[in-house]
């Protein structure tokens, strides 16, 4: 027929005309071209021959009815992603310019916009595209016609599976759930609130909305919809009618607003979630009952620690009739709890110590207070044996321990509180210890924002609260990064600077030393330095006692260098020791000489006389004969002052 012979006609023109495809050459320019319809996805790749566009291939692909729910955005996005992995083989390695219509997709594939996008679809794609060298370019739609026409008669083949789905690689069932993500999509259906933004995010955003949704609108492409649930920076969004509940489940171990709020930054959102957290806690009775005053932190501290178990603190308490020996780590902050149940002795206490070595390693240094069996020469030679170096806190000066004595304060307090809970009160002792110990280790308690567990394990455990969350549920554990020694912050108590005159102390030098003993009148007696232990301790001399002391515990005295006594005698050292106060890194226990007559006498009691009584009196009366010493002048020549002369 005619319409046969024509349609013959045509075809012949076509093979020979230009507009055939055009065979792939690596050493011609590159380019790429996508677009998405609401029910399918085209593209092409071509070449660049004297400045015209020649197709090589074409593609299409059709979507599934969940695809079709996708944003305009994810849509744009998917089809540049299908597009340039469908010809991998020809761009892999090779420069090329890929163009869109749809212009936010450039700041999502640009340089500025990658570390700015929290929706894990498109956090995905980014990761997909990153072993490609392009540079992605605006085309208007009127100049698209190919990729379009594909878009729009799709082939019947479906988007690959492993560009748009993530694969759950293990399952775990449990017969009773507290809260997950299916109540949690459930609940959001029956919220009138997000179920209108739920169909925002599926058929996309009008440029006037609602005065409730003003806020939303502001940060609308930080929100994704993931199994039914509205997620939020890859935090789920709760309904009302849950809020209660995530905020009992937020406060199940009675912390205060800070910990609730940096714990809910981790995992769920909703509009006024921090005023509501503040309602709560103030609601609460058990915290109520139980709220203390905070005290002042001292003006030094401890050096922080660049890794975990290097230095460990130790301490006992004592609740509910029972005996407690609590460890914690000054990096990870990491606790431990051992009831100690059969006695404190030295070989209970290192019993539970090299249990605690065992599953950890030896640690670096140890502090402890310096009461029983940490004093036992048993206990400090065995841990120094092992290579550890032990240091106690000088006497009257609890915060030396601060750590473990802070921690000590923390666990009591969560005790008493869970007395106070109907709930938490059938619990045996034991039982509410580690319901104690496992939320304090997956809480925030440092300032970098991390847990504990994360801090020592490298990754983030598993908890209850995950449940709310339907990306862990086929999501791999996440790796948290290691931190540098150089990106290790200071505590903010050791960035102070101040200077008490104790650094330049010289051995022999008059210091006062802070009075314990209550039936003497005056604050402060007088003492002589011996050397600098540390930091912040060091030891001096009472009369001929040598006493542990804390920097808070002395201070310098500001009389004449005449009266500085002569302590090298006193202490046996030798010439070495009178060019400066020497450091010693270890606290050693017996350097610290045990209560004798002449420390009755500085604590006020009368002892009797005796040679060593008639011995002082008689070097007191020798230094007192000695001549007077030269008085050195200045021979500087000094002018009569004539700034007022004429």
């Amino acid at each position: 027929s005619h319409d046969c012979d024509r349609a013959f006609q045509e075809s012949k023109q076509s093979l020979i005309s230009a507009n055939i495809l055009e065979f792939y050459d690596p050493c011609k320019p590159i380019v790429v071209v996508s677009d998405a319809s609401g029910y399918g996805l085209g593209g092409l790749i071509a070449h660049i021959v004297d400045g015209v566009e020649k197709p090589i291939c074409f593609t299409s692909f059709s979507l599934d009815d969940a695809q079709k729910k996708y944003p305009i955005l994810h849509l744009e996005a998917l089809a540049l992603v299908c597009t340039i992995k469908k010809f991998h083989k020809y761009l892999f390695g090779q420069d090329f310019v890929a163009y869109t219509d749809h212009k936010p997709l450039l700041g999502i594939f640009g340089k500025e916009g990658k570390n700015s996008i929290f929706v894990t679809r498109l956090q995905r794609y980014i990761l997909e595209l990153s072993i490609y060298k392009f540079e992605l370019r605006y085309r208007p739609s009127a100049k698209m016609g190919n990729a379009d026409f594909c878009s729009r008669f799709p082939l019947e083949q479906s988007v690959p599976a492993e560009l748009d789905q993530d694969f759950v690689r293990s399952i775990n069932f449990s017969r009773e759930l507290p809260l997950d993500f299916v109540l949690v999509a459930k609940a959001t259906k029956d919220d009138i609130y997000l179920q209108q933004i739920l169909n925002y995010l599926h058929d996309g955003w009008p440029q006037k909305v609602d005065k409730r949704l003003m806020d939303v609108y502001a940060n609308h492409k930080d929100l994704e919809e993931v199994n039914g649930c509205v997620l939020y920076q890859d935090r789920v969004v709760i309904p009302r009618q849950m809020q209660s509940g995530i905020l009992k489940l937020l406060h199940a171990n009675h912390a205060g607003m800070v910990k609730m709020k940096q714990l809910a930054r981790k995992h769920v959102y909703w509009f006024g979630i921090n005023k509501d957290i503040e309602n709560y806690v103030s609601a609460c009775d058990v915290c109520a009952s139980m709220a203390v005053v905070p005290k002042t932190k001292p003006m030094s501290g401890w050096t922080p620690t660049t890794r975990p178990f290097s230095r460990i603190h130790i301490d006992f308490f004592h609740f509910s009739r029972h005996t407690f020996l609590l460890i914690v780590d000054s990096y990870s902050k990491w606790l431990e709890v051992e009831w100690m149940k059969f006695g404190t002795d030295c070989a209970k206490v290192l019993k539970k110590l090299v249990a605690y070595f065992a599953r950890f390693g030896l640690p670096d240094v140890l502090v402890s207070d310096g009461g029983p069996p940490f004093n036992a020469h048993y206990f400090v030679s065995f841990l120094e044996r092992q290579g550890i170096k032990v240091m106690k806190s000088p006497p009257y000066n609890p915060s030396s321990n601060g750590q473990a004595e802070r921690l000590v304060r923390t666990t009591k307090d969560v005790l008493k509180k869970f007395l106070l809970d109907p709930e938490l009160d059938k619990l045996d002792l034991e039982d509410q210890i580690n319901l104690f110990l496992m939320n304090y280790r997956n809480n925030i308690v440092t300032s970098e924002g991390r847990f504990p567990s994360e801090r020592v394990f490298q990754y983030k455990p598993k908890t209850t609260i995950d449940l709310i969350n339907p990306k862990n549920h086929y999501k791999n554990y996440l790796v948290v990064p290691k931190v540098s020694s150089d990106e290790v912050e200071l505590p903010k108590e050791s960035k102070k600077s101040f200077n008490d005159g104790l650094d330049d102390l010289m051995a022999g030098d008059l210091v006062w030393y802070k009075n314990h003993n209550h039936h003497l009148p005056t604050r402060w007696i007088k003492a002589t330095f011996s050397k600098k232990y540390s930091q912040n301790t060091f030891q001096v001399l009472v009369g001929s006692v040598a006493i542990l002391a804390h920097r808070q515990q002395i201070k310098p005295h500001r009389g004449s260098e005449e009266t500085r006594p002569n302590v090298f005698a006193a202490l046996g050292a030798g010439a070495d020791d009178r060019a400066g106060p020497r450091r010693d890194d270890a606290l050693d226990g017996g350097a610290i000489r045990r209560r004798s007559d002449s420390e009755e006498e500085f604590l006020g009691f009368e002892p009797e006389q005796g040679p060593a009584k008639v011995g002082r009196r008689k070097r007191k009366a020798d230094a007192a004969n000695l001549p007077p010493a030269e008085v050195r002048r200045s021979k500087r020549l000094r002018e009569k002052n004539r700034s007022f002369e004429l």
